[in-house]
């Protein structure tokens, strides 16, 4: 910053410099003669132009904000021998945008001075408005001298702000603070401070050029403000419409300050040529030069308003309390009220009532009245409030430290240590009554009503010792401005601690008389030891309860922790956040001791973060009602009691899921496990649930109706079944494992609708070394085994469906090991269909028959078994009158084996017979008693047989037998891949195909190797008889499709025979691409005995084979597209 002596000199030798800089200015531009029109004023002629506008821009000088643009105007008027003119002008802050404006009224004439020479003399009056950056609006007054000379300026100009310091709305807020009854803050706001300024300039001209030099000062006054400053600068006219201004100013309010200003005021000249210099007269328009702004400086302002609610904007209010305190104070900070005896006389609605850090109060209470907040100060503990200046912020320390403190106590109260004085003013009963860290130490109660609560929010406290209830509460009839009234209760209870109460922890009664009812619940973050009642009692709730964070352990005496009686729909209860439910009384198992009991309730409640450990009693129990309940949490039970009872409940909805991921939800160890007796609601245990001891398992019984959902479940090793469902009619869903090693794993007997479905989830399924699995005497049902299941019964039958009518038994990842007892039974079930689907089913037998079927209805996605393997039975597999869907053995295989073995049968391996579809795949049959595939159609149902990749060898009767006679209306039959061979000196395929009345068998046989070795049968014999026609297809386009069929018999042996020996028989044949391999001249001889026979591409079938074909008189062309299977 320049000063004294050295501050002027600065200013004037940029003066001079500015000076030179201005000579070298070059001469040019638009002249300002010619025809421009004038006006006479004394001796002197003025141009006075043609164009009002005037654009204005400087840049920001001192006491000045920011940079402008201004856009104004100048209008003269000849009067009284000089002329009046108008000036305004709007401007525009180029950083905050803001506008401001000026108007000016002035007087110039012409004059001569002493020696004789022209000047002009004005004055002008000026209003000037400022928007500051504050948003301020700040108004002044300015009167402006002028002497023009033909070689000197001189200028005096003054500007008055007509206000004083404008402070700003815009705050910033500091600390808070206590004072009186009020909740203040330290408060700052900007302020501008509009500076009265007088300054005056000396202008030389240059030369005779349009160009001055301009020096001089000016004088700022202002609220602690009086500062001298100096100025200096050049200015002149770049074009004859354009001045240019550059000035320096300095002082030590605002240092030093370059500003630069051009003005243009265009059409203010004709075109022309122009000497540069203009006539004094021609000046008579030139714009006023003054300070065109308000200077402002900027300050900061302080206060301590108080602090007010956003909604009603009263201020708020504290009243102070402190046990240490003198007597006689009134509850101002200054002088706190030093018993809770004195609140109420000493309060208002509405009041803070602030208990200063480490108050003891013995022998005393307090009442409180509506919507006040009973805040103790201590414990590390912070309250807040919300205000309409700081939004949400906390209380302040009453005095260093206190925060600190102990906590308030309220020891031995003479009656209830907290009164809750509740009124039915509109206004102040729904503000929310707050009590907030405190403790309560014996008493009747330690917080009760008195005509009801409206709204109450209980947070931080302690109650112990006390005779009675630890907190009871009733609703409010609350009186509304129509005059009407209602019920209303919002209670809001959070971070409490119980010990040794004489009743309820917390006791809320809802019942009301009023019809309209209003409120909410929400307890949380409750512990409870030593308790002689039930922890939370919420009896006739009205609206929603929410309970959460919950430590209760009721020891040998407490009657249960939760307690939902009497709810309806209109008032659900949740339990959430983290809860510890332990112990309670063993005197009464079926109504106490528990851990979460409903009665006669109805609506929608959730039980969520729940540990319910070891409860004397039944740990959940339902009592009548309609109740729907989720449960997300863990019961564990080593106590001689159910884990779940329900019992005469319908309609509700009961969801159980684990507290943590692959804990479970269930595990009982003794105990009964889960009882539903007459439950006709839903019960879904939807994580797992560990039964294991005694008898624990699950009894559905007694007419139950419902939905039951095991989604992941254990039983292991119960005394009786697992499982038992019988005389009832739910819809039962279990998924998990089930573990037998003398009794059955399921059992579902005399139901009358319903279904169980069984998965295995991922776990080991259901393993059984005892009995197996019995479905009989259910009318209906869809029962559906659709998880692993391993039964290694050795004696008795693994799966017996028997006697059923209606409904579905379905498997799938059946895993069967016998030794005498048969492997899967489907018999005497009529219309009960069975299924046994997807991959991986397997039989394994001894002695016992693996696969029967007799009397059954296959579903649509079949019956279907990876692998069947027996050795030593009568019969490996049999099929008889199996309807509808398809019977499907080995088809995931690759390789002859994989489908199963079956071996050392004392009858035929296969048995199928008036079957619509059966497919054996990749099976090794050998050793058989009879055929190793025995296929009898004799049904007027279609049938469909397919053989594939099978190895089928050593029969004592042909290898395959495929026949149908009587009423057989259409067989398709596909044999692919296989290798059968027949050592016995029989057929490796003999087929008879004849009817009743115009029978179709479609007949497929691709990629077979064939074998046999006998002289006297073929390897392959093909006989149609009366009334069917036979689509046959041997090989195929492709060489990989045909057959390779070999009689190692000898001289007379032949590979492969077909005939036509009936007057009603028709054969069509494609015949292609096979080998055949015998001892006489053509392996494949055809023949049409009687009938009709036709082969495609007759005239190349010869060629189309390897062997020799044999075709036979009568026999002819067939046109080509013969159906196959």
């Amino acid at each position: 910053m320049l000063t004294g002596v050295g501050q002027h000199t600065k200013v004037a030798a940029l003066a001079v410099a500015l000076s030179v800089l201005a000579l070298l200015v070059p001469r040019a531009a638009c002249a300002q003669g010619g025809a421009v029109p004038t006006a006479t004023s004394g001796a002197a002629a003025a141009r006075l132009g043609t164009a009002p506008l005037r654009v204005w821009h400087r840049t920001r000088g001192y006491g000045e904000e920011t940079s402008e643009t201004a856009l104004g105007t100048h209008w003269v008027l000849p009067a009284w021998g000089g002329q009046v003119f108008v000036d305004g002008q709007l401007r525009a802050g180029l950083s905050d945008h803001d506008l401001s404006t000026n108007v000016g009224l002035g007087y110039r004439w012409m004059s001569e001075g002493a020696n004789g020479h022209p000047r002009i003399l004005g004055a002008s009056v000026w209003y000037d408005g400022e928007d500051t950056n504050l948003d301020n609006w700040i108004n002044q007054i300015g009167v402006s001298f002028e002497r023009l000379g033909p070689s000197l300026d001189m200028r005096l100009n003054a500007n008055i702000p007509l206000e004083d310091l404008q402070v700003s709305d815009q705050s910033a807020f500091g600390t808070t603070l206590y004072r009186d009854n009020v909740l203040a803050v330290n408060q700052t706001n900007g302020g501008d401070v509009p500076l009265r300024v007088v300054d005056f300039e000396m202008a030389p001209r240059v030369l005779d050029l349009n160009v001055w030099v301009y020096g001089g000062g000016y004088q700022m006054d202002g609220e602690d403000v009086s500062e001298l400053g100096a100025k200096a600068g050049v200015r002149g006219y770049v074009v004859n419409d354009v001045v240019v201004d550059v000035g320096l100013t300095d002082d030590d309010l605002f240092g030093t300050t370059t500003t630069f200003q051009v003005i243009w005021t265009p059409g203010r000249t004709a075109p022309g040529c122009s000497d540069w210099s203009h006539r004094l007269a021609d000046r008579m328009r030139e714009q006023v030069y003054r300070n065109m702004y308000v200077a402002t400086r900027q300050i900061s302002v302080e206060s301590t308003p108080a602090l007010t609610y956003p909604t009603s904007g009263d201020e708020v209010r504290v009243v102070h309390v402190d046990s240490a305190a003198a007597a006689g104070g009134d509850g101002t900070f200054e002088a706190p009220l030093n018993s809770l005896a004195d609140v109420q006389a000493n309060s208002q609605p509405g009041d803070i009532v602030l208990v200063h850090g480490g108050s003891s109060f013995t022998g005393d209470a307090v009442v409180m009245q509506d919507g006040q907040r009973l805040l103790g100060e201590g414990g590390g503990e912070l309250h807040s409030v919300v205000t309409q200046e700081l939004l949400e912020i906390n209380l302040p320390e009453t005095s260093t430290g206190a925060q600190a403190a102990a906590v308030p106590v309220i020891a031995n109260a003479p009656g209830d240590a907290i009164t809750l004085d509740a009124g039915n003013n509109l206004r102040y009963s729904q503000q929310t009554l707050e009590i907030s860290n405190l403790e309560i130490d014996g008493g009747a109660r330690g917080i009760a009503t008195v005509n009801g609560i409206g709204d109450i929010d209980v947070n931080r406290v302690s109650v112990s010792n006390t005779t009675g209830h630890g907190m009871e509460l009733t609703p409010l009839d609350e009186m509304l401005n129509s005059g009407t009234t209602r019920g209303r209760m919002f209670v809001f209870v959070d971070e409490v601690v119980f010990d040794n109460v004489g009743g309820d922890d917390v006791h809320i009664d809802g019942t009301s008389a009023e019809a309209t009812q209003l409120g909410a619940i929400r307890v949380g973050n409750y512990a409870s030891t030593n308790g002689n009642g039930t922890g939370i009692a919420l009896v006739n709730p009205q609206r929603q309860s929410l309970v959460g964070n919950i430590d209760w352990d009721g020891g040998t005496t407490g009657v249960g922790m939760l307690l939902v009686q009497d709810a309806t729909d209109a008032s659900p209860v949740t339990m959430t956040g983290t809860n510890t439910i332990t112990g309670g009384t063993s005197a009464t198992p079926d109504t106490a001791g528990y851990g979460i009991r409903f009665e006669n309730s109805a609506g929608q409640h959730n039980v969520n973060g729940t540990t319910i450990t070891d409860t004397g009693g039944d740990s959940i129990q339902f009592a009548g009602g309609t109740a729907f309940m989720d449960f997300v949490g863990r019961i564990e039970q080593a106590n001689d009691a159910s884990v779940v009872s329900v019992s005469n409940h319908s309609i509700g909805i009961l969801n159980f899921d684990e507290l943590t991921l692959g804990v479970g939800v269930i595990s009982a160890t003794n105990g009964d496990g889960i009882q539903l007796s007459n439950a006709d609601g839903s019960y879904q245990f939807n994580d797992h649930v560990e039964l294991n001891g005694g008898d624990a398992g699950v009894d559905v019984v007694n007419d139950s109706g419902g939905v039951v959902i095991l989604a992941d479940a254990a039983i292991t090793n119960p005394t009786g079944t697992a499982v038992r469902v019988d005389s009832s009619l739910p819809s039962f869903s279990y998924t998990g494992s089930i573990t037998t090693n003398t009794s059955r794993p399921v059992e579902l007997t005399n139901n009358t609708g319903g279904g169980f479905a069984y998965t295995d989830g991922g776990t080991a399924g259901i393993l059984s070394t005892g009995q197996g699995i019995l479905v009989q005497g259910n009318s209906g049902g869809d029962n559906r085994f659709l998880g692993a299941v391993d039964l290694q019964t050795g004696s008795t039958d693994a799966v017996q469906i028997t006697g059923n009518s209606d409904g579905l038994t379905q498997f799938e990842e059946l895993d069967i090991l016998t030794g005498d007892g048969k492997g899967f039974t489907a018999t005497n079930n009529g219309d009960h269909t069975v299924a046994v689907v997807n991959n991986g089913n397997t039989i394994e037998t001894g002695t016992g028959v693996g696969l029967e079927l007799n009397d059954v209805t296959v579903a649509s996605e079949g019956i279907r078994f990876d692998r069947v393997s027996v050795d030593g039975a009568t019969n490996g597999i049999t099929a008889d009158r199996v309807r509808t869907g398809a019977v499907i053995i080995g088809a995931q295989g690759s390789t002859a084996g994989d489908g199963g073995t079956i071996q050392n049968t004392t009858g035929d391996g296969v048995v199928i017979s008036k079957t619509t579809q059966i497919s054996l795949n990749n099976m090794t049959i050998t050793g058989t008693g009879g055929s190793g595939v025995n296929y009898a159609v004799d049904a007027t149902a279609g049938s469909r047989l397919i053989l594939t990749g099978n190895a089928i060898s050593d029969a004592t009767d042909a290898t395959v037998a495929l026949r149908t006679s009587a009423a057989a209306a259409e067989a398709n039959i596909n044999v692919t891949g296989n290798t059968i061979d027949n050592s016995n000196n029989l057929e490796a395929i003999v087929a008879t195909f004849s009817g009743a009345s115009g029978n179709t068998v479609n007949l497929l046989m691709q990629d077979n190797t064939l074998t046999n070795n006998s002289g006297s049968a073929a390897t392959v014999d093909i006989a149609v008889g009366d009334d069917t026609t036979l689509n046959a297809t041997v090989g195929g386009s492709a060489a990989a499709d045909g057959n390779t069929i070999t009689n190692n018999s000898g001289a007379t042996g032949q590979p492969f025979v077909m005939d036509t020996g009936s007057a009603t028989a028709t054969a069509r044949l494609n015949l292609n691409n096979n080998t055949g391999v015998g001892s006489t001249a053509d392996a494949f001889v055809l023949t049409e005995t009687l009938g009709t026979f036709t082969v495609e591409d007759l005239a190349n079938v010869d060629a189309n084979n390897t062997g020799g074909v044999s075709v036979g008189a009568g026999i002819a062309n067939d046109p080509g597209g013969i159906p196959t299977p």
